[in-house]
């Protein structure tokens, strides 16, 4: 009969050895592909399922050099929509209602964070 420490040292190697067989290494190719896969979330104050892509380093790139935060905020929300839903347009999103804006907004990055700390 093995100790507790024996036990736990066992256990310890077995989950190691998991983990080790999980690992693969970083492919880049795998990752892009992932990237443009269209994903849903759902809103549900309005009731609506939504259709978008994540945003890309390029697609941050160019948001971030956007000053005013409501304007930044729709180029977030037509970038994302537009790439699974070509009908979206900038100037659609723009005659949208603000607080539909910052519903669907605020869904899509509660499932998939955006990191735009910006320096000021």
């Amino acid at each position: 009969m093995l100790s507790v420490v024996e036990r736990g040292k066992k256990a310890l190697r077995e989950l190691e050895e998991r983990r080790e067989k999980a690992r693969r290494l970083f492919d880049i190719d795998q990752f892009i592909a992932d990237a443009d896969k269209t994903r849903e979330v759902e809103v549900p104050e309005l009731n609506i399922i939504v259709r978008y892509k994540p945003l890309t380093n390029e697609d941050l790139f160019k948001v971030m050099k956007i000053e005013d935060d409501t304007e930044r905020g729709i180029e977030l929300l037509y970038l994302m929509l537009s790439k699974a839903d070509p009908k979206i347009t900038r100037e659609k999103l723009k005659k949208l209602n603000p607080l539909i804006t910052a519903q669907i907004l605020n869904a899509i990055t509660s499932k998939e964070p955006l990191f735009l700390a910006r320096a000021r």
